[in-house]
């Protein structure tokens, strides 16, 4: 899991570069959402994944892992032809996804039985970590629908002036998560 996490990070970097250099759709991208980015295809692709396939954690939590990773590669199925083929994605699409996500979630962590298992307290930790990611992207999306529209062509946050108060709030999101993060791959059990 920690390769895949390296490599996703090097590989959105990368992106970043060329869609600031070489794109013709979707416009630049600040550095705040290259790493922003990075941390949404971690949260919900990489570690959910991981965690799904983990069989030292009970089956109905290896489940949710396994369905809240579907869903994202669902949406992402959905979600780049409607981008870059269709131009017809609309950022409420994306902030009807996370809430359900984000509810799926609360139901699910909410009930605090005692545990003593080091992998369930690891992926219940992450949880709630993913749910505060869900709020961010649901947050990040609904202030760049109030700037930006991907029916016009520009599907990410500029380092201009119109974009200055996302990506700020995108940096501070990065600089609170991004610890969190590193603290909970630091924290998890080995071998996962």
């Amino acid at each position: 899991m920690r390769i895949c996490l390296l490599l996703i990070l090097m590989l959105c970097l990368k992106f970043g570069w060329w869609q600031n250099h070489h794109a013709q759709v979707g416009g630049d991208i600040s550095l705040a959402k290259v790493l922003w980015l990075n941390l949404a295809l971690s949260c919900f692709f990489i570690i959910p994944a991981a965690l799904w396939r983990e069989k030292r954690l009970a089956r109905p939590l290896r489940g949710l892992f396994g369905l809240f990773f579907a869903s994202f590669v669902l949406r992402a199925l959905i979600e780049a032809p409607m981008l870059y083929l269709w131009q017809n994605w609309r950022c409420a699409y994306g902030i009807s996804h996370d809430l359900a996500a984000l509810l799926i979630l609360l139901v699910v962590l909410w009930p605090r039985a005692q545990t003593a298992d080091k992998m369930l307290l690891s992926a219940r930790r992450f949880g709630w970590l993913l749910i505060v990611v869900l709020i961010g992207e649901a947050l990040n999306a609904w202030l760049f629908s109030r700037v930006a529209d991907p029916l016009h062509g520009i599907y990410f946050a500029a380092d201009s002036a119109e974009f200055r108060r996302i990506n700020l709030i995108t940096w501070i999101e990065v600089a609170a998560l991004y610890p969190a993060l590193l603290h909970w791959v630091i924290r998890h059990p080995r071998n996962a």
